[in-house]
C-alpha cells in the first residue's frame, strides 16, 4: 500500500503475467494509468506525479503552459489572459509582455537581450546570442549567429588572443604554456608532477613525473624531483623485493615470485 500510486487503489487483478498482480481499479477521485491511481486534477490544477498542485499566477515562475492559469508559459513566467499571442517573454511578477530581446535579434547591450531571468544573455557584434556572458568560454566571444537550428545563437567569431571551438572561446597558448579548460596553465619543469606529455616542457612524462631532456628514449620512469631517469623496475620484469618495483609515486607494486605485479601490495586481495 506505501508504494507509489497504490494508496487509493480499490482492486488488484491478473495482468497477463504469471505471479504479477497490479492495481486494476481506484477510487472516487483517482484515476488508472499503467497500474496505479493517480489524483484526478480541477480545473486550476495540474498533475505533479501521483497528485495535484495549484496553477500558477501571472508572474509565476513555470517551465509548462499547463503550469499556468492563463495557460501561457513564456521565457519561465506565466503570462497574464491580456498579453498578445506574439509576445516571446513575460515579465516575473506581473506577467507582463517584456521588451527585452530573443536571441538572434538585434542589439546594443547585454541589458537588451533576455536571459533565464537571473541574468541578461550577451550581446555580441549586435546579436543577442543563446548564451551569458558568465558561460563558460563566452568572455571573449566577439559576435553570435545563427548555427543552423532554431532560435539557437552561439558565438561565431573571438577575440584576439582566442580561438573558436566547440562555440567557444579559448585562450590561444604559448609554445611554453598546455591548454587547461578554457585558459592555459604553465608547462611543468623536471620531476614535477604530469599525467601526459603535453604538460610538460621536455615533452616526455613517464611515471607521472616529467623526464628531464636529457633522459633517453627508452627510459621507463622519471623521478620526482629532477627528472632522471629512474632504475626501479616495470611490472612484468623481474625483481628481488617491493622496493625493486615502480608503483604510483607514493607506495611501490608488489614483487611476487621475483616478478613485478601491476598492483601494490596493500591493494585487496594482494596481501
Amino acid at each position: 500500500r506505501m508504494n507509489s500510486g497504490m494508496a487509493n487503489c480499490t482492486q488488484c487483478g491478473f495482468a497477463g503475467e504469471s505471479n504479477y498482480f497490479p492495481c486494476t481499479a481506484c477510487s472516487s477521485g483517482s484515476y488508472l494509468k499503467w497500474n496505479e491511481c493517480l489524483q484526478t486534477c480541477g480545473a486550476t490544477q495540474y498533475q505533479e506525479g501521483y497528485g495535484c498542485s495549484n496553477k500558477r499566477n501571472a508572474g509565476q515562475y513555470c517551465q509548462s503552459a499547463d503550469k499556468c492559469l492563463s495557460g501561457v508559459c513564456k521565457g519561465n513566467y506565466c503570462c497574464d489572459e491580456s498579453v498578445a499571442a506574439d509576445c516571446d517573454i513575460c515579465l516575473s511578477g506581473n506577467g507582463t509582455c517584456s521588451a527585452l530581446l530573443m536571441p538572434g535579434e538585434n542589439c546594443t547591450s547585454d541589458s537588451d537581450c533576455y536571459g533565464d531571468g537571473l541574468s541578461n544573455n550577451m550581446c555580441a557584434g549586435g546579436v543577442c546570442c543563446s548564451h551569458m556572458r558568465m558561460n563558460s568560454g563566452m568572455a571573449n566571444c566577439t559576435q553570435c549567429g545563427f548555427a543552423g537550428e532554431s532560435n539557437y545563437f552561439p558565438c561565431t567569431a573571438c577575440s584576439s588572443g582566442s580561438y573558436l571551438k566547440w562555440n567557444e572561446c579559448l585562450q590561444t597558448c604559448g609554445a611554453t604554456q598546455y591548454q587547461e579548460g578554457y585558459g592555459c596553465s604553465n608547462k611543468r619543469n623536471a620531476g614535477q608532477y604530469c599525467q601526459s606529455a603535453d604538460k610538460c616542457l621536455s615533452g616526455v612524462c613517464k611515471g607521472n613525473y616529467c623526464c628531464d631532456e636529457s633522459v633517453a628514449a627508452d627510459c621507463d620512469i622519471c623521478l620526482s624531483g629532477n627528472g632522471t631517469c629512474s632504475a626501479l623496475l616495470m611490472p612484468g620484469e623481474n625483481c628481488t623485493s617491493d622496493s625493486d618495483c615502480y608503483g604510483d609515486g607514493l607506495s611501490n607494486n608488489m614483487c611476487a615470485g621475483g616478478v613485478c605485479c601491476s598492483h601494490m601490495r596493500m591493494n585487496s586481495g594482494m596481501a
